[in-house]
């Protein structure tokens, strides 16, 4: 029985929109599978022409060919179906993010910067068309912190998609395995709580394996899907972000304190993570250099 196959038969096991949506998913990914295949014949013949720089341009090539590829204007309508879903109160980010690297998969999507003008790339584009769908508004702020969180996310997507290191039919392989698993292990009413959202998960697998020079598989993909278990806050944690806290109240952001109060409560925290900075072995002359690679360390943890 071929991968794809099983595939499908796990499918059967999803909720009859999911089995719907999820079985058009696997009919492109076999109509990508045979239009790869046909390029790699088709390069492995004596004298033949050069095969093109990577994969996705083969796979892109070879597609446009197929009655049924999806274009540009198909994913864009298909992020405004979207949109207008998620408008509705219905959860399709993971719909999106899977449209969006099958896209960038068969060549479709890239990251061009300025494809659509002026730093205007498909992530943007794509992203303008679902925000617009799903909350009525004529007017898409780029730059606005919540439509820029999605155009990352899109990107990633995309990043993806364009991921060349896996062979053929990679990533969506990965992909698709990802999702049936993710689909199995909510059925188990003990993960009920452990499972993380399934766009999170898929973003989380997303950029762990655009680091990878390997496809992630096996019970390592299926880790992906489960909440990442943060440990409890040092008082290094602690202290280092009441810091912040108060020289944010300084210059007039977030909780106001009075400036005098601010500035001794940042006096004493300072010392003291020179104290910890001291415990751990960093030297009297390096306390202040410490403590601000302590504070830069904590910052990524945010």
């Amino acid at each position: 029985m071929s991968r794809l196959t099983t595939l499908q038969k796990t499918a059967e096991a999803l909720s009859p929109e999911d089995r719907t949506e999820f079985q058009k998913f696997l009919d492109r990914a076999e109509q990508n599978r045979i239009a790869s295949a046909a390029v790699r014949d088709a390069a492995s013949v004596p004298g033949a022409p050069a095969p093109l720089t990577t994969r996705r341009a083969q796979v892109s090539e070879q597609a446009q060919a197929q009655s049924n590829t999806v274009t540009f204007d198909q994913l864009l309508a298909k992020a405004t179906e979207l949109g207008t879903q998620a408008g509705q109160g219905k959860d399709t980010q993971i719909k999106f993010y899977l449209t969006v690297t099958e896209g960038a998969f068969v060549g479709k999507l890239d990251l061009d910067a300025n494809k659509h003008g002026q730093d205007v790339d498909d992530a943007t584009k794509l992203a303008e068309a679902y925000v617009k769908a799903q909350t009525g508004s004529t007017i898409f702020d780029a730059k606005a912190n919540n439509q820029r969180k999605l155009i990352a996310c899109v990107r990633t997507g995309i990043k993806l998609g364009s991921w060349t290191k896996g062979g053929p039919q990679e990533p969506m392989n990965m992909v698709n395995q990802f999702i049936v698993a993710r689909q199995t292990l909510r059925k188990d009413p003990a993960n009920a709580k452990r499972l993380d959202d399934a766009a999170n998960a898929f973003l989380r697998l997303a950029r762990a394996q655009l680091k990878r020079d390997s496809i992630i598989s096996g019970d390592e993909l299926k880790l992906f899907a489960f909440k990442v278990e943060h440990g409890a806050a040092t008082e290094e944690d602690m202290l280092v972000s009441l810091r912040k806290k108060m020289q944010n109240s300084k210059v007039g952001k977030g909780t106001p304190c009075d400036p005098s109060t601010a500035d001794k409560i940042i006096t004493a925290i300072t010392h003291r993570l020179k104290e910890i900075a001291k415990g751990k072995g960093v030297q009297p002359a390096d306390a202040k250099a410490g403590a601000a690679q302590m504070t830069a360390q904590a910052a990524l943890k945010v």
